[in-house]
């Protein structure tokens, strides 16, 4: 341990002039798939759906801010913070009545769709680890939701809902990890392709028309991102 933090000492005294800011700007275009999608619809009593999984849409803009440190001439390290606007689209596809065992049927069979449009704030950390032009990122944070919106499909027509956060917590939880190209154009600027990954978690998410309807989400995001990058020149001693 004495060894390894003897190492990182000199690697900071060494290349001084190659260690400092970061700035980031990315925009993410992919899908996503509600991997468990839960709703209920409550009136007089709860009634619980589960839907099938359909795929939904992904997009926004990010920017990541922080310092990197150099490790030698092929890698360095980047520790940035992360903040971000999100749009998805999220589908619950043809819910399934759950009667819980009971003899009842279904008080709602009209209801074919719902799809939630969600407008969120993601703030977290993002550590990156940098090899010559290829980077490696891991995030972690929380959401928090500005607009939600919620669309049920009955027969042929199709009404929107304002949602609400309920439950405990007033935000959901994100984590990711992202694989990034950088084509530099100068020493510190460059632009940048890469994939990405990630999920989302939501608790409850409740709208306020009537029946009342609840909703919980665990999203799977994949797609593709284009971004801006200026950083310090690491690859010359």
């Amino acid at each position: 341990m004495k060894k390894i933090l003897s190492i990182l000492i000199l690697s900071s005294i060494l290349y001084a002039n190659e260690n400092g800011f970061e700035f980031i700007l990315n925009v993410p275009v992919g899908g996503n798939l509600n991997v468990n999608p839960l709703y209920e619809l409550k009136s007089d009593s709860v009634n619980k759906y589960s839907g099938y999984i359909k795929m939904g849409f992904d997009t926004g803009v990010g920017i990541q801010l922080g310092y990197l440190h150099k490790i030698n001439n092929s890698f360095s390290f980047s520790f940035l913070g992360n903040i971000a606007y999100s749009y998805s689209i999220v589908n619950i596809e043809n819910p399934v009545y759950d009667s819980e065992g009971k003899d009842t049927t279904n008080p709602y069979p009209s209801l074919t769709n719902v799809v939630y449009y969600l407008d969120n704030m993601k703030i977290g950390i993002a550590p990156k680890f940098n090899h010559n032009d290829f980077s490696y990122t891991i995030g972690l944070g929380i959401i928090l939701p500005l607009y939600i919106v919620e669309k049920r499909s009955i027969d042929n027509d199709e009404y929107l809902y304002r949602v609400e956060r309920g439950g405990i917590l007033p935000f959901g939880l994100y984590s990711d990890f992202s694989f990034d190209y950088s084509v530099f154009f100068t020493k510190q600027i460059a632009l940048t392709v890469g994939a990405y990954t990630g999920i989302d978690i939501y608790g409850d998410l409740e709208s306020i028309a009537t029946p009342r309807s609840k909703a919980q989400f665990f999203i799977w995001n994949i797609g593709l991102k284009l971004g801006f990058r200026f950083a310090p020149d690491y690859t010359t001693s």
